[in-house]
């Protein structure tokens, strides 16, 4: 019977305020730094340790060991070689089904490219209607960047446009990007300067992408219709958020005549907070505020609201979820730059079949389609803990999410699926979809059957995070933490997870690499701890429905 390197564990409630609003489950909340130890394990330290001898303290002859002693004492070394040789081999499988999976992409990568170049996709290049087309009337604001040009080099289309401020806010009737097509953000080299780029497409239309991107720093896209990185796209970029949802709250709040009133944000206002404050400088919650299990008045993101005027309800506006799809297909390549770098996808629905990279940065996949509250984490003790969100985890460095659920929440997921492959070297992985609470009575899955790989250094850990009300993980799903290839004294690294409370008496050591398949132990609220961080919780309930056939994967390949 195969062993799941897994330990339950209660998931602890960090979904708080500090005063009786405290009603819902965060996700992805971290275990007490107690709760883990890094480091190589005792009787690897022992192996490496040059021969020794021992004399008495007062002097005299040395007293010999018995038989027996000296037989135990070889058997103990016999079997710490044992293990040390099955740890350093299964480091070895899983490098080596890393590279596999990566050799997999780049030919898939290759296939496509040939058979666009055969059968065309017929997705427009260029700035051209159908493509890459500018927006124009009312809500079609260019503001922070220079009018884009595009330009035939031999078969390719290069299309520029330069960013003239920190925060740009482009619109576009569509944002196409057919597989010919160059599309460059001239960001002047500026790593924290982010260009939103929102796509009001009167046919409701996600957008596809194709070809290429670079820039300095962040492209933002947002299509409440869904984001498609079709096979052969590549994203070179300094971070990548791809949303469904619109940047800001949902609504604000002000104090008339001593009573709140609520305000809907549109897009001007969402522009004008993003222009000025960013993607996470506005605070909603230093104002007045109705909480009624409503996170998105306080959210990062958010899908649009509108005013309640039926009587007998108690909050004044109700937020209208999106219903678009985010999908990464085989041979698409996403790749954020080193050192902090972000990839972000949030939608009700997100699958991943290509390859996504964020050295020392974070990979983020958050299933909603109302509201992402995200919470900066620096790893370091002294975090700010907002009012409403999640609380910073000591094991990420990067963004700890919370996301809304609903009515609708059932068919929300992620899924990472059968050769998917997740990098972070000393990053984070989050796979996230809502967990039900006070509020919401169904929650979303989260799933992975493909890889999720980040490595660990003596300098800075890698950690892997997969939450919802659903967590399964296929037959063929390897999550990894490995020593960080850099790190050359990290050859046999092992952890201790220990008990999470009185009635767990027994710890357990765990390897630096797990397999685990589908079974009851993947279902239900559980953490698993790696090489550095890998836990998974979920609660402890009956399946969900299945996502519907409309949904970008079949039906019948979705896990069981």
């Amino acid at each position: 019977m195969a062993r799941h390197l897994l330990m339950l564990m209660p998931e602890p409630n960090a979904m708080t305020r500090s005063d009786a609003h405290s009603k819902s489950p965060i996700l992805g909340r971290a275990p007490r730094p107690a709760w883990l130890f890094a480091g190589v394990s005792a009787v690897a330290l022992l192996i490496a340790m040059p021969d020794a001898g021992a004399r008495p303290l007062a002097g005299g002859p040395s007293p010999s060991p018995s038989q027996a002693a000296i037989d135990a004492s070889q058997a103990v070394a016999a079997g710490a070689a044992q293990a040390a040789r099955k740890a350093q081999d299964a480091l070895s499988r899983a490098t080596g089904a890393i590279l596999v999976l990566q050799q997999m992409q780049a030919a898939a990568r290759d296939a496509a490219a040939a058979s666009l170049a055969s059968a065309p996709s017929g997705i427009v290049n260029g700035l051209r209607a159908g493509g890459l087309d500018r927006a124009t009337g009312a809500d079609a604001v260019w503001i922070g960047a220079g009018a884009p040009t595009d330009a035939v080099q031999g078969d390719r289309i290069k299309v520029d446009i330069v960013q003239t401020q920190k925060n740009a806010v482009l619109t576009w009737r569509t944002f196409n990007i057919g597989e010919k097509t160059d599309l460059s953000y001239n960001q002047q080299g500026n790593r924290d300067w982010v260009a939103l780029n929102r796509v009001i497409d009167p046919a409701l239309a996600p957008s596809r992408i194709l070809g290429t991107i670079k820039a300095d720093g962040t492209v933002l896209v947002i299509n409440p219709n869904g984001i498609i990185f079709g096979a052969g796209s590549q994203i070179n970029v300094g971070s990548l958020i791809a949303s469904t949802l619109d940047v800001g709250p949902s609504a604000i709040y002000t104090t008339v005549n001593g009573a709140q009133k609520a305000k809907v944000t549109d897009i001007a206002w969402r522009n004008q907070n993003f222009l000025q404050n960013g993607l996470l400088g506005y605070d909603a919650s230093t104002g007045p505020n109705n909480f009624n299990g409503d996170f998105s008045t306080f959210a990062q993101f958010s899908a649009f609201s509108v005013l309640n005027t039926k009587p007998g309800i108690n909050y004044p506006t109700s937020v209208v979820p999106t219903t678009g799809t985010i999908s990464v297909g085989q041979g698409a390549s996403i790749v954020a730059a080193p050192n902090g770098g972000l990839v972000l996808l949030t939608a009700p629905q997100i699958s991943n079949a290509g390859r996504i990279v964020a050295p020392a940065g974070q990979v983020l996949l958050a299933a909603t389609g109302s509201a992402l509250l995200l919470t900066p984490s620096t790893g370091a003790a002294g975090d700010a803990v907002p009012l409403y969100g999640a609380r910073p985890d000591p094991n990420v460095r990067g963004l700890v999410p919370f996301v809304q659920g609903g009515t609708n929440a059932a068919g929300y997921f992620v899924w990472n699926q059968a050769g998917g492959l997740i990098e972070t070297d000393r990053g984070n992985i989050t796979l996230v979809s809502p967990n039900r609470n006070t509020y919401f009575p169904v929650g979303g899955a989260s799933y992975n059957d493909g890889t999720l790989s980040a490595t660990t250094s003596v300098s800075r850990n890698g950690s892997i995070a997969i939450d919802g009300s659903d967590v399964r993980l296929g037959s063929g799903s390897l999550l990894s933490i490995l020593p960080d290839r850099g790190e050359k004294r990290f050859r046999r690294t092992r952890h201790r997870c220990l008990p999470s409370s009185p009635r767990r008496s027994r710890s357990a050591t765990m390897p630096t690499i797990s397999k685990c398949s589908r079974g009851p132990s993947c279902s239900r609220r559980a953490r698993m701890c790696s090489s550095a961080q890998v836990r998974f919780a979920a609660q402890a309930a009956s399946r969900l429905t299945r996502p519907s056939s409309s949904t970008p994967a079949p039906k019948s390949t979705l896990p069981v």
